[in-house]
Parts: C-alpha cells; sequence; structure tokens
C-alpha cells in the first residue's frame, strides 16, 4: 500500500490516489501492490510490466457515500472556521469596521502598533491613519485615508478616538 494513504483521511482523497483504498474501494478499480515504486502506478497494465500485482477493488466505489462524507467533513471544517471566527471577533482588541466588507484580518492582529497601522483596523477606536474606512464595499477597508475613502461610492469615514496611544484624533 501507498504510505501517503494515512496522510489522506477523506474518502475521496484516499480513493483518488493511487496505491490507496478505501475499505476495498478504488477510483482506479484496484491498486498496484509490491515494491514501493509499484504503489504509485494507477494502472494494472503498467503494473503488470513493472513486475508488481495488480489488486482489483472490492466493489466500484460508493459516489453517493462519497460526495456525503466530502459535503459533512466540508460543512465541519466551515463551522470550525465560523467558530473561531466568531470568537475570535468577540474578544479581540482590534476590531475591523463591522460589516460582512470588513477587514477580515484585524480580529487576529493581537499588537496594538500593528493593528493601528493595519487599514480598516481600529484597537479599542484607536488608529494611527485617525479613523478607518467602511461601508458596502469591498473596496472601503482597505482605504487608509478620508479622501480615498469618500471617492468610492457606499464608503465612509469612521473617525478614532485617539491616534496613537492616547492622541485625540483631529476631527
Amino acid at each position: 500500500q501507498n504510505p501517503n494513504c494515512i496522510f489522506n483521511p477523506t474518502r475521496s482523497g484516499c480513493t483518488w490516489s493511487p496505491g490507496c483504498n478505501w475499505e476495498g474501494e478504488s477510483h482506479f478499480d484496484g491498486w498496484c501492490s509490491g515494491y514501493l515504486a509499484c504503489v504509485y502506478t494507477s494502472n494494472p497494465s503498467v503494473c503488470a510490466s513493472s513486475g508488481c500485482t495488480w489488486v482489483a477493488a472490492k466493489r466500484p466505489v460508493n459516489m453517493t457515500a462519497e460526495r456525503e462524507m466530502d459535503a459533512a467533513g466540508a460543512r465541519t471544517a466551515a463551522e470550525t472556521i465560523k467558530a473561531t471566527d466568531d470568537a475570535a471577533r468577540q474578544t479581540a482588541l482590534c476590531q475591523g469596521g463591522g460589516g460582512i466588507f470588513e477587514n477580515p484580518w484585524c480580529k487576529y492582529i493581537y499588537a496594538q502598533a500593528y493593528c493601528m497601522i493595519t487599514p480598516g483596523c481600529n484597537f479599542q477606536g484607536m488608529s494611527s491613519f485617525g479613523g478607518w474606512c467602511r461601508g458596502t464595499s469591498p473596496l472601503c477597508a482597505s482605504q487608509p485615508a478620508p479622501f480615498a475613502c469618500a471617492a468610492l461610492v457606499g464608503c465612509e469615514w469612521a473617525t478614532a478616538t485617539a491616534t496613537y496611544w492616547g492622541e485625540k484624533a483631529a476631527p
């Protein structure tokens, strides 16, 4: 068996990898067995001509089960990412401007100085830019200045409470 099969925890990843099988299923209708070079062969005639042995799959790949497992895996991954993202959003001192188009990385910036110099982010209301751009366009969060923000439809400038280390922001 292909020694990399153990790193393929999904049904589709396993059944699409030469030399691997999921409970006897393989998209190649079998797998090549023998010395190490054999297990990377996905064709019965090439397998035989290499002095290896072709092992026929026990049954055809159950595509419905494969798709269901892929969907379940994707759903679990999405739920995990969302839970991590929600937790970071609730506890982070660095935040974006809010809304669907906020800078998604703000909540993962832990250093105050880095947060404050990142467009679209604020550290407890403070920003080195004097504020941050937010709005209904995906371009808003990347604007570092009020004039650039105002030039985009659907964007507005949010004034910071301070610019850096407690200095008051200009109105």
